[in-house]
């Protein structure tokens, strides 16, 4: 047998190997593309679970405390703030709200309990809807309240979203001091009032002798009184010789 008899065969079985390497190479390619790739296992932080009910709450924004305005959480889900204010809903102590679809006499209303923290302590307050506290230097009003009540009762516990919001508290401004007069009455001419011609018993007491001298003037309250003068405070404390 000749050598040429051996070398063509063999090039022949080399040639159909390679084209059958080439051809599964290039039919697992496809396959791998439509695979998901690998992940790695990692612990997710709980503040960062999301549902698809509920948004994602965080205790803390990233990066730093929440600005003051409204805030969203859930039971015992903490908002920290700047100012060194925390706030967590602790427990419903009351839902008596309308179940949807449902004609009631009265809206009802949701209490619960709010932990508070501040430079002044620890404290646990009973908020009802829509009302407003004041912790420390900040206002805290509950906005909001969901899910509904529905006809089948209240939420259970892990679905309730309390919407809080939470701004500097602005002390109320007093209304402009009345321009109206002070009347001086009584039997012994003791009170100073804003009614003309104000009686009382006709008792006589010593001090009643200090206000003959006094000034019955609106003071900074707003209100009528006798002017707390260095004199009358003197003559007040003197015991009487009479």
């Amino acid at each position: 047998m000749q050598k040429k008899d051996f070398i063509i065969p063999g090039v022949v079985i080399v040639l159909a190997l390679a084209i059958g390497i080439w051809l599964v190479v290039h039919s697992i390619r496809p396959i791998a593309a439509i695979l998901p790739p690998a992940t790695t296992s990692t612990t997710t932080p709980v503040e960062q679970v999301s549902t698809s009910t509920h948004p994602t709450i965080l205790s803390k924004p990233v990066g730093g405390y929440y600005p003051y305005g409204s805030v969203v959480l859930a039971l015992n889900q903490v908002a920290g703030f700047k100012d060194g204010l925390s706030v967590r809903p602790t427990a419903v102590l009351e839902d008596s709200r309308c179940p949807v679809g449902v004609q009631c006499i009265q809206a009802g209303t949701v209490r619960i309990t709010l932990k508070t923290t501040s430079v002044t302590g620890s404290e646990s307050h009973d908020v009802a809807l829509g009302k407003l506290i004041t912790v420390g230097s900040d206002d805290i009003t509950f906005l909001s309240v969901t899910p509904p009540h529905t006809k089948d009762g209240a939420p259970v516990a892990s679905a309730y979203r309390f919407t809080l919001r939470v701004e500097p508290h602005t002390p109320a401004s007093p209304g402009p001091i009345s321009t109206k007069p002070c009347y001086i009455g009584g039997c012994s001419s003791e009170l100073c009032s804003e009614a003309p011609g104000a009686v009382s018993s006709c008792v006589y007491r010593s001090e009643y002798s200090c206000y003959k001298t006094a000034t019955c003037e609106r003071q900074t309250t707003g209100k009528c009184g006798w002017t707390q003068s260095k004199e009358l405070l003197t003559c007040l404390q003197t015991p009487s010789t009479t």
